[in-house]
């Protein structure tokens, strides 16, 4: 998978698995958070 291609994986509109307000949860990841570490790791 490509990085230029993870943005129409990851959609910040998808639902939450918490009780806990998106805006307000200090525990939760961002999509940046996801598409970052997924770039870190990714092999070349």
């Amino acid at each position: 998978m490509k990085l230029e291609d993870l943005p129409k994986y990851y959609s910040p509109k998808s639902p939450g698995l918490t009780d806990a307000s998106a805006s307000t949860s200090k525990d939760a990841l961002s999509i940046t958070d996801v598409m970052a570490a997924q770039g870190m790791t990714q092999n070349r």
